[in-house]
């Protein structure tokens, strides 16, 4: 197949869809020349935009795509019929094609399509045979593992050449959407079309929302109907989800989420599904990567951004970085163990990653973590790195690195450096990172024991999408100010262990589950 031909995507977009904002764009963005993201001004009901999330939107993602704002014309939006106002939207993206745009593909925010699979397509499918295809999708209700178990169509391919503003504004007159962009295309056309596999790369995800989305979503989006949408949306939340939507009567089967739904970064009135937490001492001088880096990477995934600032210059440099939802300053350094509970304390959503200031992360790397998290038996923490240890020993029988296993594995501990936890099995069973243990050592493998003591199960999961260099942790060399005084890794790695075997080894004899008991996997 020739790959020549240019692609722009249009994605329309309002802010009650933030939450997919990134995850459209990063997957669009690697099989198209051009991005073009057309937002109105006001909400489809004439009222005003959320602007601070407008603006959010735009500094987070306007690298990547590009953003054309309208004004909102209540003369001719308040006469619209049904969906005339979409078709409006991707009127204004259409004029913004650039001349060597070949093809169009027409998608809403919340339509994600996977990128991979769609440039195979891309390469193998005659897809220049037709001026115009529509796609089979996923269609996901409530949560992103609820799938409905009939397609739809959704995302729309047309020949640019063979498509005017013209067209589009006879499509607007008669309040139709992407359908009707179809039925005045010239043929040849084709609807229905999956993937090379036969299964469909568009998950759409237009009501994956919290009750208070989906009536936000009612109010203000451009289909119009009589239908009582507020008591519809209390009805369906009054109970957990019975597997059968109010909208299409569909089926549904639970999957493993193609993507995880967070609402993104903390901002009023979106709900906080995941939070980053990041204790902050330096700018990592022994790593190519520091906080600076990792706040780029995490422009673009989901989740609210907590910082724990232990010294005075970066939390001058930093505090008001845009990417930072909520800090903590401590004017002496307070320890990892301290830190990561200031950072847990603080977070409000699901799940919470732990993160070192010297990581490199990717999307799939969360996402990835975020599902082995919610689906692995009694999982409280994962993470991509974890041991095997000898607890009569104090030694490692066997450490789990990136690349060196396939599957999840129950370890006794995960590395420090990156790990997400499951918060309500955390706080349901009290569990707390022990800061007896600090400025650092042996509160990892404290918090395993704790985790077996309680009957929940911590894992090394294959996740390969990051970066980590061993820095400071490991230099024999190593000397730490902690709370305003100087302590050598050999004084603090002495003392740790002296704990460490008080509170698991020496009283172990006392009691009916000794950590030897304990640490069987």
């Amino acid at each position: 197949m020739d790959n020549s031909y240019k692609i722009a995507t249009i994605i329309n977009y309002c802010t009650t869809d933030y939450k997919f904002i990134g995850h459209c764009i990063n997957e669009a963005k690697s099989f198209s020349d051009q991005v073009i993201v057309p937002v109105c001004d006001h909400f489809y009901d004439g009222t005003p935009e959320d602007r601070e999330l407008l603006e959010k939107t735009y500094r987070e993602n306007s690298s990547n795509a590009q953003f054309c704002e309208y004004k909102y014309d209540h003369n001719l939006f308040d006469n619209l019929k049904f969906c005339a106002p979409d078709v409006y939207s991707r009127m204004v993206g259409f004029k913004e094609t650039r001349d060597d745009i070949d093809f169009i593909i027409f998608i809403d925010v919340d339509e994600i399509i996977e990128g991979v699979r769609f440039k195979e397509f891309l390469d193998e499918f005659d897809f220049t045979d037709y001026n115009a295809i529509v796609f089979s999708s996923y269609y996901y209700f409530r949560e992103a593992r609820f799938r409905a178990k009939k397609f739809e169509n959704s995302a729309l391919m047309v020949r640019k050449k063979v498509l005017s503003s013209g067209m589009l504004k006879r499509v607007i007159a008669h309040g139709q959407d992407r359908m009707g962009i179809l039925s005045v295309v010239p043929e040849k056309r084709i609807k229905n079309i999956p993937g090379l596999d036969g299964n469909p790369m568009i998950h759409h995800y237009s009501w994956v929302r919290t009750k208070r989305e989906m009536i936000k979503k009612a109010q203000t989006f451009g289909h119009k109907s009589a239908l009582d949408w507020a008591s519809l949306i209390e009805t369906e939340f009054s109970h957990d989800f019975n597997g059968t939507d109010f909208l299409n009567g569909y089926e549904y089967e639970v999957v493993v989420p193609y993507i995880t739904i967070g609402n993104g970064h903390h901002v009023n009135d979106h709900e906080i599904t995941r939070s980053f937490i990041i204790p902050v001492l330096d700018y990592s001088p022994h790593s190519p990567y520091n906080i600076e880096t990792l706040l780029k990477d995490l422009e673009n995934i989901p989740g609210e951004v907590i910082c724990i600032f232990n010294s005075i210059e970066v939390f001058d440099r930093l505090h008001n970085h845009p990417r930072i939802d909520k800090y903590c300053f401590n004017n002496l350094n307070a320890g990892v163990s301290r830190s990561w509970n200031i950072g847990i304390n603080m977070a409000e959503g699901q799940s919470a990653f732990i993160l070192n200031a010297d990581i490199h992360i990717i999307p799939s790397a969360v996402e990835q973590l975020e599902s082995y998290l919610y689906s692995l038996d009694k999982a409280v923490i994962v993470g991509p790195q974890g041991t095997h240890l000898d607890f009569k020993n104090l030694s490692i029988i066997k450490y789990f690195q990136k690349g060196t296993f396939n599957e999840p594995v129950q370890t006794h501990d995960v590395s420090g450096f990156l790990f997400a936890i499951h918060l309500k099995r955390y706080l349901k069973h009290h569990l707390m990172f022990d800061v007896q243990f600090s400025p650092c050592f042996y509160e990892e493998w404290d918090m395993g024991l704790q985790i077996m003591q309680a009957g929940l199960a911590c894992y090394a999961v294959p996740v390969n999408g990051f970066e980590h260099h061993w820095g400071a942790s490991q230099d024999e060399n190593l000397s730490i100010n902690y709370f305003g005084r100087k302590i050598s890794r050999k004084e603090i790695m002495s003392g740790n262990r002296e704990r460490f075997v008080a509170k698991w080894l020496q009283s172990a004899s006392n009691e009916k589950n000794s950590v030897l008991e304990l640490s069987t996997i």
